[in-house]
């Protein structure tokens, strides 16, 4: 399974630490994630769920939070070859 790792700039002051984010290699290649806030996607505006920034659900299938589509019915759809 493969990873990116995002280092994310410091915040606030000039002495406070980096921060890095694990991506599944499946959300950055999917059309619909946010390559601005790599938390979020068009189906998971408020952050995508950790069991799929961990690759540990792919996310080809509906993902259901309390008996409902949780995804607006978007499912991962890799980029194309021109990067759209």
């Amino acid at each position: 399974m493969f990873k990116r790792v995002l280092k994310n700039e410091p915040h606030g002051m000039e002495n406070e630490p980096s921060f890095i984010t694990v991506v599944d290699k499946a959300c950055d290649t999917c059309a619909y994630w946010d390559h601005m806030n790599p938390l979020k996607c068009e189906a998971f505006p408020d952050g995508i769920p950790l069991a799929i920034l961990l690759g540990m659900d792919n996310h080809t299938r509906p993902w259901i939070e309390d008996g409902k589509e949780a995804d607006k019915g978007l499912r991962y759809s890799p980029i194309d070859e021109d990067g759209f």
